[in-house]
């Protein structure tokens, strides 16, 4: 039998493999799979260039305090739980404006869009006059490039600064705040979307074969329909299955005589069959684009009405933005302790709650937390950014008049008091 009372547990030197440990210590760990500026500028092209900026845009839009989001707030933990620190507090400062040479708003966007097309997006940290940090200065790729340094216990140990000038910089870990897309084979490294991207369609290889089997064996007719009518991708895409369910057999032969009406025409598309082969290729690799970003066909098409485009940012926020903006505040809580020298656990970065909410749904938690006098009616009225109510009873709990001790059960109501009000009731 094992004596656990004689067992040692495991120093955390043990972790990382020494090699590792001693080469990151003067080189930092290379990030294998970070795409190069060059590789980014080449990739950054059409409907990816515009879910990334989709992404950037809705995530510094959230960051931030505004109508639509109260942005990322630093709470103190007590035993009570956790309260919102005092307005000018350093680490509520320095989210709401990072440096002074771009808006918060850009510093965001490029956190974001850094993050994604590379894999991390650094930031170094400044001190200012009273040795308390004042301000976070993005690292462009232009500028160089942050390595990690691992301890033994597998963890960051610091940086060095590779600057595009040719000059190694070590830094600590205190100096250095870092917003990543992890890699779940190793801590140093990261994934970008492009990155995901590759993988993703390597993935989707056996429908590209499949799709060029079915195109060698029967080629879909290259025709397509034109209308005078203004209609939207769904009306249209109806139109063109009615016709094909109509009109088409399913090697491509006519199976009757199609009579067109409402301004419609048919028309040659005016490309061999290879080439529509490529085309149907590339609507395939910009639904891996949809599915690897998170961000919805609807959301960027032109042609998508509002509802659809409103309906598909609902989507968005709850399904993408809201777990990369609960990914980053824990990343900014660990960042900002080390910068800081705050003590473990004291601080929080929380992330703002930009979920749609269900008004129905609202509308019942209202009613609730009046009914219970959790909240007053101004309180409400004041969150949704109304007008308050003029009257007295706005501003104080309501409570019902109707609970009874468990104790008096079945013997009606408690006895009120003759002398109350009875406009009290309210």
């Amino acid at each position: 039998m094992f004596d656990f009372s004689s067992h040692e547990r495991a120093d955390g030197n043990v972790v990382a493999p020494t090699t590792d440990v001693t080469f990151s210590s003067a080189f930092g760990l290379l990030d294998r799979g970070r795409p190069s500026e060059r590789e980014i500028r080449r990739q950054l092209r059409g409907t990816l260039d515009a879910c990334l900026r989709a992404r950037a845009k809705l995530f510094a839009r959230s960051a931030l305090p505004g109508k639509e989001s109260d942005g990322f707030m630093v709470k103190r933990v007590t035993s009570d739980g956790m309260e919102e620190v005092e307005e000018d507090h350093p680490w509520t400062r320095i989210l709401r404006q990072p440096n002074e040479y771009r808006s918060a708003y850009d510093t965001w966007y490029w956190t974001r869009m850094a993050a994604d097309v590379q894999g991390t997006a650094p930031l170094i940290v400044r001190d200012g006059s009273l040795g308390t940090p004042n301000a976070l200065l993005e690292i462009f790729p232009s500028f160089g490039r942050m390595r990690e340094r691992i301890n033994r216990e597998g963890g960051v140990g610091g940086y060095i600064y590779h600057r595009s000038d040719g000059n190694d910089i070590p830094l600590e870990r205190d100096d250095v705040v870092t917003i990543k897309r992890t890699d779940p084979t190793t801590p140093h490294g990261t994934m970008s979307i492009l990155e995901s991207l590759v993988y993703e369609a390597k993935s989707d290889r056996a429908a590209a074969e499949y799709r060029h089997k079915t195109y060698s064996e029967g080629r879909p007719p290259l025709v397509y329909m034109r209308s005078e009518q203004d209609m939207g991708p769904d009306k249209a895409q109806e139109q063109g299955e009615r016709f094909r369910n109509e009109y088409l057999k399913p090697n491509g032969s006519v199976k009757g005589v199609p009579v067109m009406y409402g301004g419609m025409e048919l028309d040659s598309l005016g490309i061999d069959p290879d080439s529509f082969q490529m085309l149907e290729s590339q609507e395939l690799d910009h639904d891996v684009i949809f599915r690897v970003t998170g961000i919805s066909k609807a959301y960027i098409d032109q042609g998508a009405n509002r509802a659809e485009a409103e309906q598909a940012e609902k989507m968005i926020m709850n399904t993408t933005i809201q777990p990369m903006l609960d990914k980053v505040a824990a990343q900014l809580t660990i960042s900002l302790e080390e910068a800081f020298g705050a003590d473990e656990g004291a601080l929080r970065v929380v992330p703002p709650d930009v979920r749609p909410v269900d008004q129905e749904e609202q509308a019942s938690i209202h009613q609730t937390q009046v009914e219970t006098g959790t909240k007053t009616l101004n309180e409400l009225r004041r969150e949704n950014g109304d007008e308050e109510y003029d009257l007295d009873i706005a501003d104080e709990p309501l409570i019902p008049n109707t609970l009874v001790p468990a104790s008096r059960a079945g013997q009606g109501r408690m006895p009120t008091d003759p002398d109350r009000d009875v406009a009290d009731f309210l």
